[in-house]
């Protein structure tokens, strides 16, 4: 494939591309990567060191493992600002020392990620509250029967004393 077929070939992919050189820097970029980090021409991340886009990352002794599907990754958009994505690492076949980049940006998927937890973590404190709620109702109901019964027994128990008491003041008189 002609380098002007690849350019095409990698402007209509949907996730990011960029292909770094053997030194670490950044030789090629497709539209979403100018996307993702905000650049306006293709011309401005490259010759970029790749550690100007990918955070805390290091290109020694990575050949050696690739390829490498789903890694997490920070990149660096054009203000610093840091976009979690999920990269395929792969070599490229047309330049045998360049590695490819293929990202996805996962930052919404993070967000949902926090949400969900926070939620989970909501629902874990009210399932709490709603238990000791239930356990001082239950212990309220508990109390409530008791006092019944307390008051049922006092009852028969004053009737044949109210007999007993009448008995003893008739025959006082």
């Amino acid at each position: 494939m002609g380098t002007d077929h690849e350019k095409d070939f990698l402007d209509n992919i949907v996730d990011s591309v960029i292909a770094v050189d053997k030194e670490g820097k950044v030789r090629e970029v497709n539209q979403a990567t100018l996307k993702l980090l905000g650049y306006k021409k293709k011309e401005d991340p490259i010759t970029l060191p790749f550690e100007k886009i990918c955070k805390n990352f290091s290109l020694s002794g990575l050949r050696d493992k690739i390829p490498l599907a789903e890694q997490e990754l920070m990149y660096l958009n054009k203000e610093g600002k840091e976009i979690p994505v999920s990269v395929n690492i792969s070599m490229r076949v047309s330049y045998p020392d360049d590695t490819i980049f293929m990202a996805r940006d996962i930052s919404k998927i993070k967000e949902l990620i926090t949400e969900l937890t926070q939620s989970r973590e909501e629902l874990r404190t009210s399932y709490t509250e709603l238990k000791v709620s239930k356990d001082e109702l239950v212990r309220s109901e508990k109390l409530a029967f008791t006092g019944r019964i307390a008051a049922s027994i006092a009852h028969e128990i004053r009737n044949p004393l109210t007999n007993v008491f009448m008995s003893v003041q008739q025959l006082k008189k």
